[in-house]
């Protein structure tokens, strides 16, 4: 009943048990960090956790949100749909943000239709005033068979040539939370993102001493300083990946910089991002308009006077009301009310995110695995020193302090470690293991007292209660379901008659230990054995599928063991029903037994019965079939058996496949016997029996010749076929 490693588990030395349960509990570590569906709850479960606990935090100032929102619409007298909007409104805009001295501004608006040509012309020319800006590349996707294409759709002529740079910012329309977000795109030739070159134009004065740096670190045929900040981020990103041994000596010198002043700071900003995977974990600042936010109309305006000098700014569609809220995305800050985090926002966190050096980054995949090992170990530990109370408070302390380190490494540092999985998986399994350990080591300790003390004691003070007794005392006057199997070895006395006593009981052992493995192994209980007879049980409380199920699964064993044969398989004859059974005990305090009485037992024997008549080894009452799902069987008719009034509709559960003619055949023959007759289908029976030798329509053959010459009435074949005597 226990798992091998466990089963000699008491045997082992105190320290050898507490590796086992260790090793026991890292494994499962292990294996949860592998399969996907246990994989996914540290990030659906464990990274809400970490946001939720550490909360929302600040967001630097050099990211700010221009919002078209419903309060901007309504004070122009435009819909509350970006793409509608006329573009001298923009136009004003980025004159206005470029006055405020804004680093660069950045459109997340998909500017791929022309609009009024004037509106066109003027947000050119505005653009080209500015000279920093930024606009949205979009992504179209044709997907076919084994085929993901993102085609580039830049924004129209004269807006593309009079922009800065244009990039993609793709995000997935999924139902799941926005977790990520791409630095650079694969699907788009490995092009930087709209947040990358945003950076890259907020750091353009660094550009010089970035480039001063890349060729003394070996890095040759660099971008011009003068590039555009989508071609110079991407011809750079390009040689870091190219040539690792120079991109390991440029960040040694970028990581040496001075940090004080802009410039400083730059580079190191500028050295994490080239450095950064192609997506990243976003740390959110907290719920919507986190990331300092500007309405539209208020800018425009002239509302706002604060200097924009060290921020860049982005412009798109974000609403502070959830049923405004048009392009929101679900995150670990998604308010109470629904309301989502904007597109344009997430654009911004993810700048804000390399402006800080500083996003969600998961421990490496060694790092995880030593950390459930550890933890594994650690628990383990824990579960198995202590006992009672005291384990719970061991357990609840270790969980509290992983909480904490988890919460803390989060909080100032963003390094996500691992938290469902110790928490929610190894710490059970650590309890669970160590309380199973601990009953098999006092068992196994009762078990030495007994042994030890048995010659000295009475046997009623040893052994107070058999199995037996507990189970009559659990059940005492109660009638409940079960399925019962029966079996007998047939011609039993003509192959032991000429065996010793000695040789007789050999056999019997080995034939028994065989039947009794098969019933045990299925959750079953022998309840007697009579000579070359066996009585087994299944009780139903887990409810009637899952005893028929055992009861069978138990007999086709023993079926499928008699039929490979060999020297202790007696030929037996097995039979299965289902019903109520009483339980009561015979003996007396000396010696208990428990029997089963009822119809049920009785009306299981005579099935068992059956298969000489029928010549089958293996038959079951409808009232078992019905929960066998997925089992073959073979419906053999309704049968009045010895002793009782009402028919039994009996199955043959067969030991090998039958063929499928056989049983088409046999089919349609029982049905021409119940609709027209012995006379009518004896030729088809007796043609089945003489190309299968096939046991029951061998038997049907014989019984439609004797019901035919007897004039047998249609009223007695229709009710029943067989009276078995």
């Amino acid at each position: 009943m226990f798992p091998r490693p466990l089963r000699h588990f008491s045997r082992l030395s105190a320290r050898a048990q507490t590796a086992l349960l260790g090793l026991l509990t890292g494994l499962a570590g292990l294996l949860a960090l592998a399969v996907p569906p246990l994989a996914n709850l540290e990030a659906d479960v464990g990274l809400d956790w970490l946001f939720r606990l550490r909360g929302p935090r600040p967001a630097p100032p050099q990211a700010v949100v221009v919002s078209i929102d419903r309060a901007s619409s309504r004070r122009f007298g435009l819909p509350n749909v970006p793409r509608k909007w006329p573009r001298r409104y923009h136009a004003d805009l980025v004159d206005r943000l470029t006055a405020l001295g804004a680093r660069a501004i950045v459109f997340d608006i998909r500017f791929a239709d022309p609009h009024d040509p004037a509106g066109d012309a003027a947000l050119a020319a505005a653009m080209r005033r500015s000279g920093r800006v930024l606009l949205f590349e979009y992504l179209e996707t044709d997907n076919g068979p084994g085929l993901h294409v993102e085609r580039r759709v830049p924004p129209i002529e004269p807006l593309r040539s009079a922009a800065l740079a244009t990039a993609p910012f793709a995000l997935p329309k999924v139902p799941e939370q926005i977790r990520q977000a791409w630095l650079y795109k694969a699907a788009a030739g490995s092009r930087p993102t709209l947040p990358v070159v945003a950076l890259f134009t907020h750091c353009r004065s660094a550009w010089p001493a970035l480039l001063a740096r890349a060729a003394a670190a070996g890095l040759a045929d660099l971008p011009p300083a003068d590039a555009s900040p989508d071609r110079f981020a991407q011809a750079l990103r390009e040689r870091l990946v190219a040539r690792p041994a120079a991109a390991r000596r440029l960040q040694r010198a970028l990581a040496a910089a001075p940090t004080d002043g802009p410039g400083g700071q730059c580079l190191r900003q500028l050295a994490a991002t080239l450095a950064a995977p192609p997506a990243i974990f976003l740390d959110y600042y907290g719920p919507p308009r986190a990331v300092r936010t500007l309405p539209y109309y208020q800018v425009v305006e002239g509302m706002t006077r604060a200097r924009l000098d060290d921020a860049t700014v982005f412009v798109g569609f974000s609403e502070q009301l959830q049923p405004e809220q048009k392009d929101g995305f679900y995150t670990a800050f998604t308010r109470a009310d629904g309301l989502d985090i904007s597109g344009v926002e997430i654009m911004a966190t993810t700048f804000a995110n390399l402006v800080e050096g500083r996003w969600v980054r998961p421990l490496p995949a060694a790092g995880r695995l030593a950390v459930v090992i550890a933890f594994g170990l650690l628990a383990a530990a824990l579960a198995w020193h202590t006992r009672g109370y005291r384990t719970l408070a061991a357990t609840g302390a270790l969980a509290a302090a992983w909480l904490a380190l988890a919460w803390a490494a989060f909080a100032l540092r963003g390094l996500w470690l691992p938290l469902t999985t110790p928490l929610l998986l190894q710490l059970p399994l650590a309890l669970t293991l160590a309380l199973v350990g601990h009953y098999r080591l006092s068992h196994r300790q009762q078990q030495v007292l007994r042994e030890q003390v048995r010659p000295f004691l009475p046997p009623e003070v040893i052994d107070p209660a058999t199995d037996a007794a507990q189970l009559a005392e659990r059940l005492r006057d109660r009638e409940l379901e079960a399925a019962c199997l029966a079996s007998d070895v047939y011609d039993y006395t003509r192959r032991i008659e000429h065996l010793s006593p000695a040789q007789a009981k050999a056999l019997m052992d080995r034939y028994w230990h065989a039947l009794f493995q098969a019933v045990h192994a299925r959750q079953g209980r022998v309840m007697d054995v009579a000579g070359d007879g066996m009585l087994a049980l299944w009780l139903a409380e887990q409810g009637p599928a899952a005893a028929c199920r055992d009861a069978a699964q138990g007999a086709r064993a023993i079926a499928e063991w008699l039929a490979a044969g060999g020297p202790a398989a007696l030929p037996t004859r097995l039979g299965l029903h289902f019903g109520p059974v009483a339980l009561g005990t015979v003996g007396d305090g000396h010696q208990l037994q428990l029997r089963a009485v009822g119809d049920t037992v009785n009306t299981v024997s005579r099935i068992e019965q059956a298969n000489r008549l029928l010549g089958t080894r293996l038959l079951a009452s409808a009232a078992v079939v019905a929960h066998l799902d997925g089992m073959a069987t073979r419906w053999l008719g309704e049968f009045r058996l010895a002793g009782r009034t009402r028919p039994v509709s009996l199955y043959e559960l067969p030991v090998a496949p039958l063929p499928e003619r056989l049983l088409a055949g046999f089919q349609a023959a029982l049905a021409r016997y119940r609709e027209e007759g012995p006379a009518a289908a004896l030729a088809e029976f007796e043609a089945l029996a003489r190309r299968f030798q096939d046991g029951p329509s061998r038997f049907f053959a014989e019984l439609c010749r004797h019901q035919a010459a007897a004039g047998t009435s249609p009223a007695t074949w229709r009710m029943v076929s067989l009276v078995a005597k």
